[in-house]
């Protein structure tokens, strides 16, 4: 097609038409309008090259694209820890309420000791640690080495950790099932198994169900 016939209608205008719809939608051109302005349709396909479906610049859409990828990944790695936080906490909540009712063994007490020592050391060191944005005086005039000094045992702390990933895992899995039961009754009866089967594609199947609902 020579550049004199550049908006001659046919197949040069279905294509400027294509283009137009997709990346410049808000600007609603007709067949008519793009015969009767060659030179403005052919900046507008110019233009098109540079610009992506949703009307932003190449460079722009690239930088939104890792600025979003940037956002999802900081969002994963705070869900996770918010939820390995509040597992944690479940823990120490279920710990309590046993104690009240029944016998604990010393390394169940050890065990849950130790976690709520190192809890609650870790969370005062970050208080009193940097990153503050105004200068603050020492939480309850202690040092950032004194509270340090209260963190339990090294070896009691490897030991309670190598404990914890278990019952971290265990509950995360009481949790799960519990909402594939409440998502679909008849699993109930299901062994561990094929509860854990069914979880595996829990999450396809919750999305597929949300889209349906849009």
């Amino acid at each position: 097609m020579a550049s004199g016939d550049f908006c001659a209608p046919g197949e040069g205008v279905e294509m400027l038409l294509q283009v137009c719809g997709k990346q410049f939608p808000p600007c609603a051109l007709t067949e008519e309008d793009l015969i009767q302005n060659p030179r403005f349709s052919k900046l507008l396909l110019s233009l098109s090259q540079h610009v992506d479906e949703s009307g932003l610049s190449l460079t722009l859409a690239k930088e939104q694209a890792q600025a979003w990828s940037e956002v999802r990944h900081r969002k994963t790695a705070w869900l996770r820890y918010e939820i390995l936080q509040r597992v944690i906490q479940e823990l120490l909540v279920d710990y309590y309420v046993k104690a009240q009712d029944t016998n604990l063994t010393s390394e169940d007490k050890k065990f849950h000791e130790t976690l709520e020592q190192r809890l609650l050391v870790t969370e005062l060191t970050q208080l009193s640690g940097p990153g503050q944005e105004t200068e603050l005086p020492p939480l309850l005039g202690l040092e950032r080495t004194d509270l340090l000094e209260l963190m339990p045992p090294s070896q009691d702390f490897v030991w309670m950790k190598a404990r914890l990933q278990l019952e971290v895992e265990e509950q995360l899995k009481r949790k799960c099932f519990t909402l594939l039961c409440y998502h679909d009754p008849s699993s109930d009866t299901d062994g561990d198994t094929l509860k854990a089967a069914k979880v595996w594609t829990l999450t396809e199947v919750l999305v597929r169900e949300k889209q349906q609902c849009l």
